[in-house]
């Protein structure tokens, strides 16, 4: 490893209107002393091309060619193939402030083994900050006990990870979803000091349409439960039911998950056999006696899922989709 050598990993699939002012924002940081690895997950457009452009215009740049293979792939063959002691990783769609590098060095010690900072949602329309006021030190167990007050704990951006620490931790390439969180939680699990910084230089681009956050995918369900048991394992070495806000974003999200289920343009079998499996998972049903504060439209569905009435459950989300069909009409 090189010292104070920063790898800035950067996964490119279907970016090809966002990967030069991505990797432009990284070429012109403060801190010059970066290895970029562009991993080319076999995008079917420009971005292979793109790519060697770029590392003709700076020798920090390796380009690495692969066949698809997802995110997660993408991300360890970045992750072997870096030599610098620190690792950053940046989605190819988003893009950073000239000083996050030079930041986030700055926020690390040698008693210290993680650096987080802020990130700004750009929606295009507007900004959004997620940030924490001044600057915060913790160590594992302080984590731990408070690991439902700390923020942006879920993405690998925005985050300046020790090379040594990561060793042969891999991003699950059998999740799709929260394989970030996954990675993750196993680095969080070899730290012994975490300090957040209060600052914003990270930009996560909200406006691509092709972006995966935008996207159904029919396993989320799996990838969830994968992340809560994870989560729970970290907090408490365990799986266990807490009625804490690990259990209420589980039951929220697979309720919203449901609903989107019914709102796609499926066969009615399939929507159903889909919706009977989640609905009479035993984890789920588990999470579902929790007593949470949540809005009014989670309240029935959560009386039909303790029920197990799945059937009665997809006819209210069609009513409520007739209902906002008509409001919208009616405006």
């Amino acid at each position: 490893m090189n010292k104070d050598l920063i790898t800035v990993i950067i996964p490119v699939y279907r970016v090809e209107a966002y990967i030069y002012r991505c990797v432009y924002s990284v070429m012109q940081q403060t801190y010059q002393n970066l290895e970029i690895i562009l991993v080319d997950d076999g995008s079917p457009d420009r971005c292979g091309e793109i790519c060697d452009e770029l590392s003709n215009l700076d020798s920090r740049i390796k380009v690495i060619h692969k066949n698809n293979g997802g995110v997660s792939a993408a991300r360890n063959i970045g992750i072997e193939s870096s030599v610098g002691e620190y690792v950053m990783f940046v989605d190819a769609d988003d893009y950073i402030a000239p000083t996050l590098c030079e930041n986030l060095l700055n926020g690390m010690s040698e008693n210290t083994d993680l650096v987080i900072s802020g990130i700004v949602r750009d929606c295009g329309y507007k900004k959004i900050k997620y940030s924490v006021d001044d600057v915060i030190k913790c160590n594992i167990e302080e984590l731990r006990k408070n690991y439902d007050t700390y923020p942006l704990m879920n993405n690998p951006v925005a985050k300046l990870y020790k090379k040594s620490i990561i060793g042969t931790a891999k991003f699950d390439k059998g999740i799709s979803i929260g394989e970030d969180l996954l990675f993750n939680l196993k680095y969080y699990e070899k730290c012994k000091n975490i300090t957040f910084l209060p600052i914003v230089d990270y930009f996560y681009d909200w406006t691509n349409a092709n972006s995966a956050t935008h996207k159904y995918k029919e396993e989320y369900f799996f990838c969830q439960k994968q992340c809560y048991i994870g989560v729970k394992k970290f907090k408490y070495g365990e799986v266990c039911f807490t009625n804490d806000r690990t259990d209420k974003a589980f039951y929220s999200n697979s309720i919203e998950y449901i609903q989107t289920i019914c709102y796609l343009e499926k066969d009615r079998t399939s929507k159903n056999r889909q919706i009977k499996s989640i609905v009479e998972d035993e984890l789920f049903q588990t999470v579902c006696t929790g007593k949470y504060s949540l809005p009014l439209k989670f309240r029935i569905p959560q009386k039909l899922c303790k029920r197990k009435s799945y059937k009665i459950l997809i006819i209210f989300f069609g009513i409520i989709k007739l209902l906002s069909q008509f409001r919208r009409k009616t405006r």
